[in-house]
């Protein structure tokens, strides 16, 4: 009989950590899961930054909580383990916010393989003034779509439409505030 009720309450803590993980910040897997669907919508970066601004808070919080659990000896549960936790989510979204870029880079290395490989892929299209950073475009694109970018003169007529490689190696060779419109 005690085997059987240990057995089940290691189940159940083990199914909290599952249900736990799926929580929709980063660093966890729910907020990887979370930024793969908002990606397509909001772009890598930018989804990546708020979700690790929100594993932030959550990191605060665990610390917040795990004071006021050791100030008022309230030892049910342990309030080092808020500690650790919340320094956890606080490590874990900073790296998650200061990769995002390079990350995305990877995951477009892969998309243009994809592209070459199939000879087709979902596209998408921006139209921007010429005076837009290059960092600014960057972080609206998405893994899953190729991006073409149309860049509008002073006339409101498209002057020029920039494919996502010469983008990024616009940004490689200029950096982040370049101004899009210089790439012509």
């Amino acid at each position: 009989m005690p085997k059987e009720w240990l057995y089940e309450a290691q189940e159940g803590i083990y199914f909290c950590f599952r249900v736990f993980n799926l929580i929709p910040v980063l660093p966890l897997d729910g907020g990887r899961i979370a930024r793969a669907f908002l990606a397509r919508t909001f772009g890598f970066v930018q989804v990546t930054r708020f979700l690790a601004a929100a594993g932030k808070w959550l990191g605060g919080l665990f610390i917040i909580l795990g004071f006021v659990l050791q100030a008022f000896n309230f030892f049910i549960y342990e309030p080092g383990l808020f500690l650790v936790l919340g320094v956890f989510f606080l490590i874990g979204s900073r790296k998650e916010e200061q990769n995002a870029r390079i990350v995305f880079l990877k995951q477009l290395c892969r998309k243009k393989e994809q592209l070459l490989r199939r000879g087709l892929m979902r596209g998408s299209s921006l139209t921007v003034a010429p005076d837009t950073p290059l960092g600014k475009l960057i972080d609206q694109l998405s893994t899953d779509r190729y991006c073409l970018v149309s860049i509008i003169g002073s006339n409101a007529k498209i002057e020029k439409v920039l494919s996502e490689t010469e983008l990024v190696q616009g940004m490689i060779d200029h950096g982040l505030d370049y101004p899009v419109g210089k790439l012509l």
